[in-house]
């Protein structure tokens, strides 16, 4: 491994093993291991090494989810990444890089959890994201915006664990 911290581990469709570290992403293949590290230089690289989540969607693309650089999106063929980072003068981007939550629901929507920056749908067809936000003044809205787990029942539901509590959003 390249470092001993394993925050995320998940199996990909091929059989792979992704494991999350602090230092970069490492896919163990049954025999050796291959590691994915940023360089700050090259934009085809993870954008933090610091990997907090992990995700392989139904049409098996691996999202990778860091602590300081946002989301990414590993090109299989090209063995790079596509990033998706907060930018301040873009209101259509994350809202946070602080990634600690991610999952797909049943339309096909990713939900990412940030720590800071709530909670936020992603569409990855269209490339848009809408944000979910605690607001002290609504009781409806998110109880608070570090959000730890995510996860989408049966029947649509999306549960969302905060530090502020439990959360059940119905994305209708």
């Amino acid at each position: 491994l390249s470092e001993n911290a394993v925050p995320a581990i998940v199996q990909d469709q091929q059989g792979y093993m992704w494991f999350g570290t602090r230092e970069g992403l490492d896919r163990y293949d049954g025999y050796d291991f291959t590691i994915y590290a940023s360089d700050p230089a090259d934009p085809a690289t993870l954008s933090s090494g610091f990997v907090t989540a992990l995700y392989v969607d139904r049409d098996g693309i691996l999202w990778v989810g860091t602590f300081h650089g946002g989301l990414n999106r590993f090109d299989r063929e090209q063995g790079s990444f596509a990033r998706y980072q907060n930018d301040p003068q873009d209101p259509t981007s994350l809202s946070h890089n602080r990634i600690r939550a991610i999952t797909q629901d049943q339309d096909g929507y990713l939900w990412i959890g940030t720590h800071g920056g709530g909670l936020e749908r992603f569409d990855p067809q269209q490339g848009t994201l809408t944000h979910f936000r605690h607001d002290p003044g609504d009781p409806t809205s998110l109880s608070n915006d570090i959000v730890r787990a995510i996860y989408p029942d049966p029947d649509g539901t999306l549960w969302v664990g905060t530090y502020g509590g439990l959360n059940a959003l119905d994305p209708s």
